[in-house]
């Protein structure tokens, strides 16, 4: 790991070893209270406090080390991915930490590094807590390729709210006016989220880089939410109502705004995310996945984090929005398949055939 980013683990963890801290504290002193015990609260806080102390000094210290180390280590996907579910879970943190582990927006590679011959390329869109590794080497991306496209990759810090993400994702587009004459989009999960609200954001400006975004491809993008962080969100409230187990309810928010946004989809959104103002958008397909292998079944489990309904868009889009021959629901795959099962690969060729 490079410098900064091992200063960054560490303080990350001071952070959490004071969050705890703070949360036993907290719950030791409701425990108390009724007993009314001031010596023995007294000496708990002088306790909690040194521990508290000795985190943000190691915190400050690994810093201090960090800025006097060289820092050319390369990164390796290992690393990258291990920094992506960091990011996943506590990017917002991060960022409000200025720690350094907090994951920028690019698209990569960086336009200097690009090799496209037609200047038609094809933008891929990583979700929650993953990185453009997990495209590379993929069947999708060699599809685009063979058809004439540069593939390129998003890579942003998904603990982020969507909102904000999708806000940047827009002026990442707007920086690609003047260097594409074409331009498809393949989002999965969280990523198809944050275009549509980019899309959105580009449409009310009017901007002439929609001009040249021809289709958008979401693969088992939550649209209307995913159910298993709305349960999360769940616990949570009964936990706080709990005497006692109130005290470790942050534990149950331990989740970024990415992860508490994509329990909704775009169903609390602000208005511009919801707009049925589609004029100049780019033609727009979802694939959604069952993990069952007989139709419609079990569609609420869907492929294991995002029902059927939810993918295909059915609640999020304006009527009539996406016609059925740009739905696909495909049987046997879980979430992640999408990324590179044949299937998917094989309806993203069709739906391609006349580019």
């Amino acid at each position: 790991m490079k410098a900064h980013e091992i200063a960054g683990l560490l303080s990350l963890a001071a952070d959490a070893v004071v969050g705890v801290s703070e949360q036993a504290q907290d719950l030791q002193n409701r425990i108390q209270r009724p007993f009314k015990v001031p010596l023995l609260a007294g000496v708990t806080q002088v306790v909690h406090s040194g521990v508290r102390g000795v985190a943000r000094l190691t915190a400050f210290a690994s810093q201090t080390i960090a800025d006097a180390v060289a820092d050319d280590a390369k990164e390796t996907d290992s690393l990258l991915n291990t920094r992506s579910i960091i990011n996943g879970v506590c990017g917002d943190h991060l960022l409000k930490r200025a720690n350094p582990l907090a994951i920028s927006m690019k698209v990569l590679p960086e336009p200097s590094a690009r090799q496209g011959t037609q200047n038609r390329y094809a933008l891929f869109v990583h979700g929650l807590c993953l990185n453009e590794s997990h495209w590379r080497a993929n069947a999708h991306v060699e599809l685009v390729r063979s058809l004439g496209y540069t593939p390129i990759y998003l890579r942003y810090n998904s603990g982020l709210s969507i909102e904000r993400n999708g806000v940047e994702l827009a002026e990442q587009l707007r920086a690609l006016t003047s260097g594409i004459d074409a331009l498809i989009i393949v989002a999965h999960s969280m990523g198809g989220l944050l275009v549509r609200i980019a899309l959105q954001v580009l449409i009310a400006e009017k901007h002439p880089v929609l001009r040249r975004i021809s289709k958008v491809f979401y693969l088992g993008t939550p649209h209307s939410g995913a159910p298993l962080e709305q349960a999360g969100t769940w616990v949570h409230a009964i936990w706080k109502n709990v005497p006692f187990a109130a005290a470790l309810a942050p534990i149950a928010a331990l989740r970024s705004q990415g992860i508490l946004d994509l329990g909704l989809g775009l169903r609390e959104q602000k208005p511009v995310a919801k707009s049925a103002a589609r004029r100049g958008a780019p033609v727009e397909y979802v694939v959604a996945a069952n993990l069952s292998k007989v139709g419609r079944k079990s569609a609420w489990l869907g492929d294991g984090l995002v029902p059927v309904n939810s993918a295909l868009g059915v609640e999020s889009f304006a009527p009539a929005q996406i016609s059925a021959d740009r739905q696909a629901l495909l049987l046997g795959l879980g979430h992640i398949d999408l990324l590179h099962a044949p299937a998917v690969t094989q309806q993203l060729k069709s739906w391609l055939a006349n580019d």
